[in-house]
């Protein structure tokens, strides 16, 4: 793995999955309403143990923000 050259730079962590996780291939997929998912390559099915059965809202605990628009 390929770590940052830069000076104070975070090395990247290979990722850890447990072993007996039946969900040790994943697709980490975002989607347009702010959600991130993880479906399993091998079988489609949603990572039960990733986030609340598969799925994470990526704008839980925000709370409301004004539409920049206005």
């Amino acid at each position: 793995m390929t770590q940052p050259s830069k000076l104070d730079s975070t090395p990247v962590l290979a990722p850890s999955i447990a072993a007996g996780d039946s969900c040790q291939r994943r697709i980490l997929m975002n989607t347009i309403d702010a959600r991130l998912i993880a479906i399993n390559a091998d079988n489609g099915e949603f990572c039960e143990d990733f986030g609340n059965h598969g799925v994470v809202n990526l704008k839980e605990g925000l709370g409301e923000a004004q539409d920049p628009k206005y």
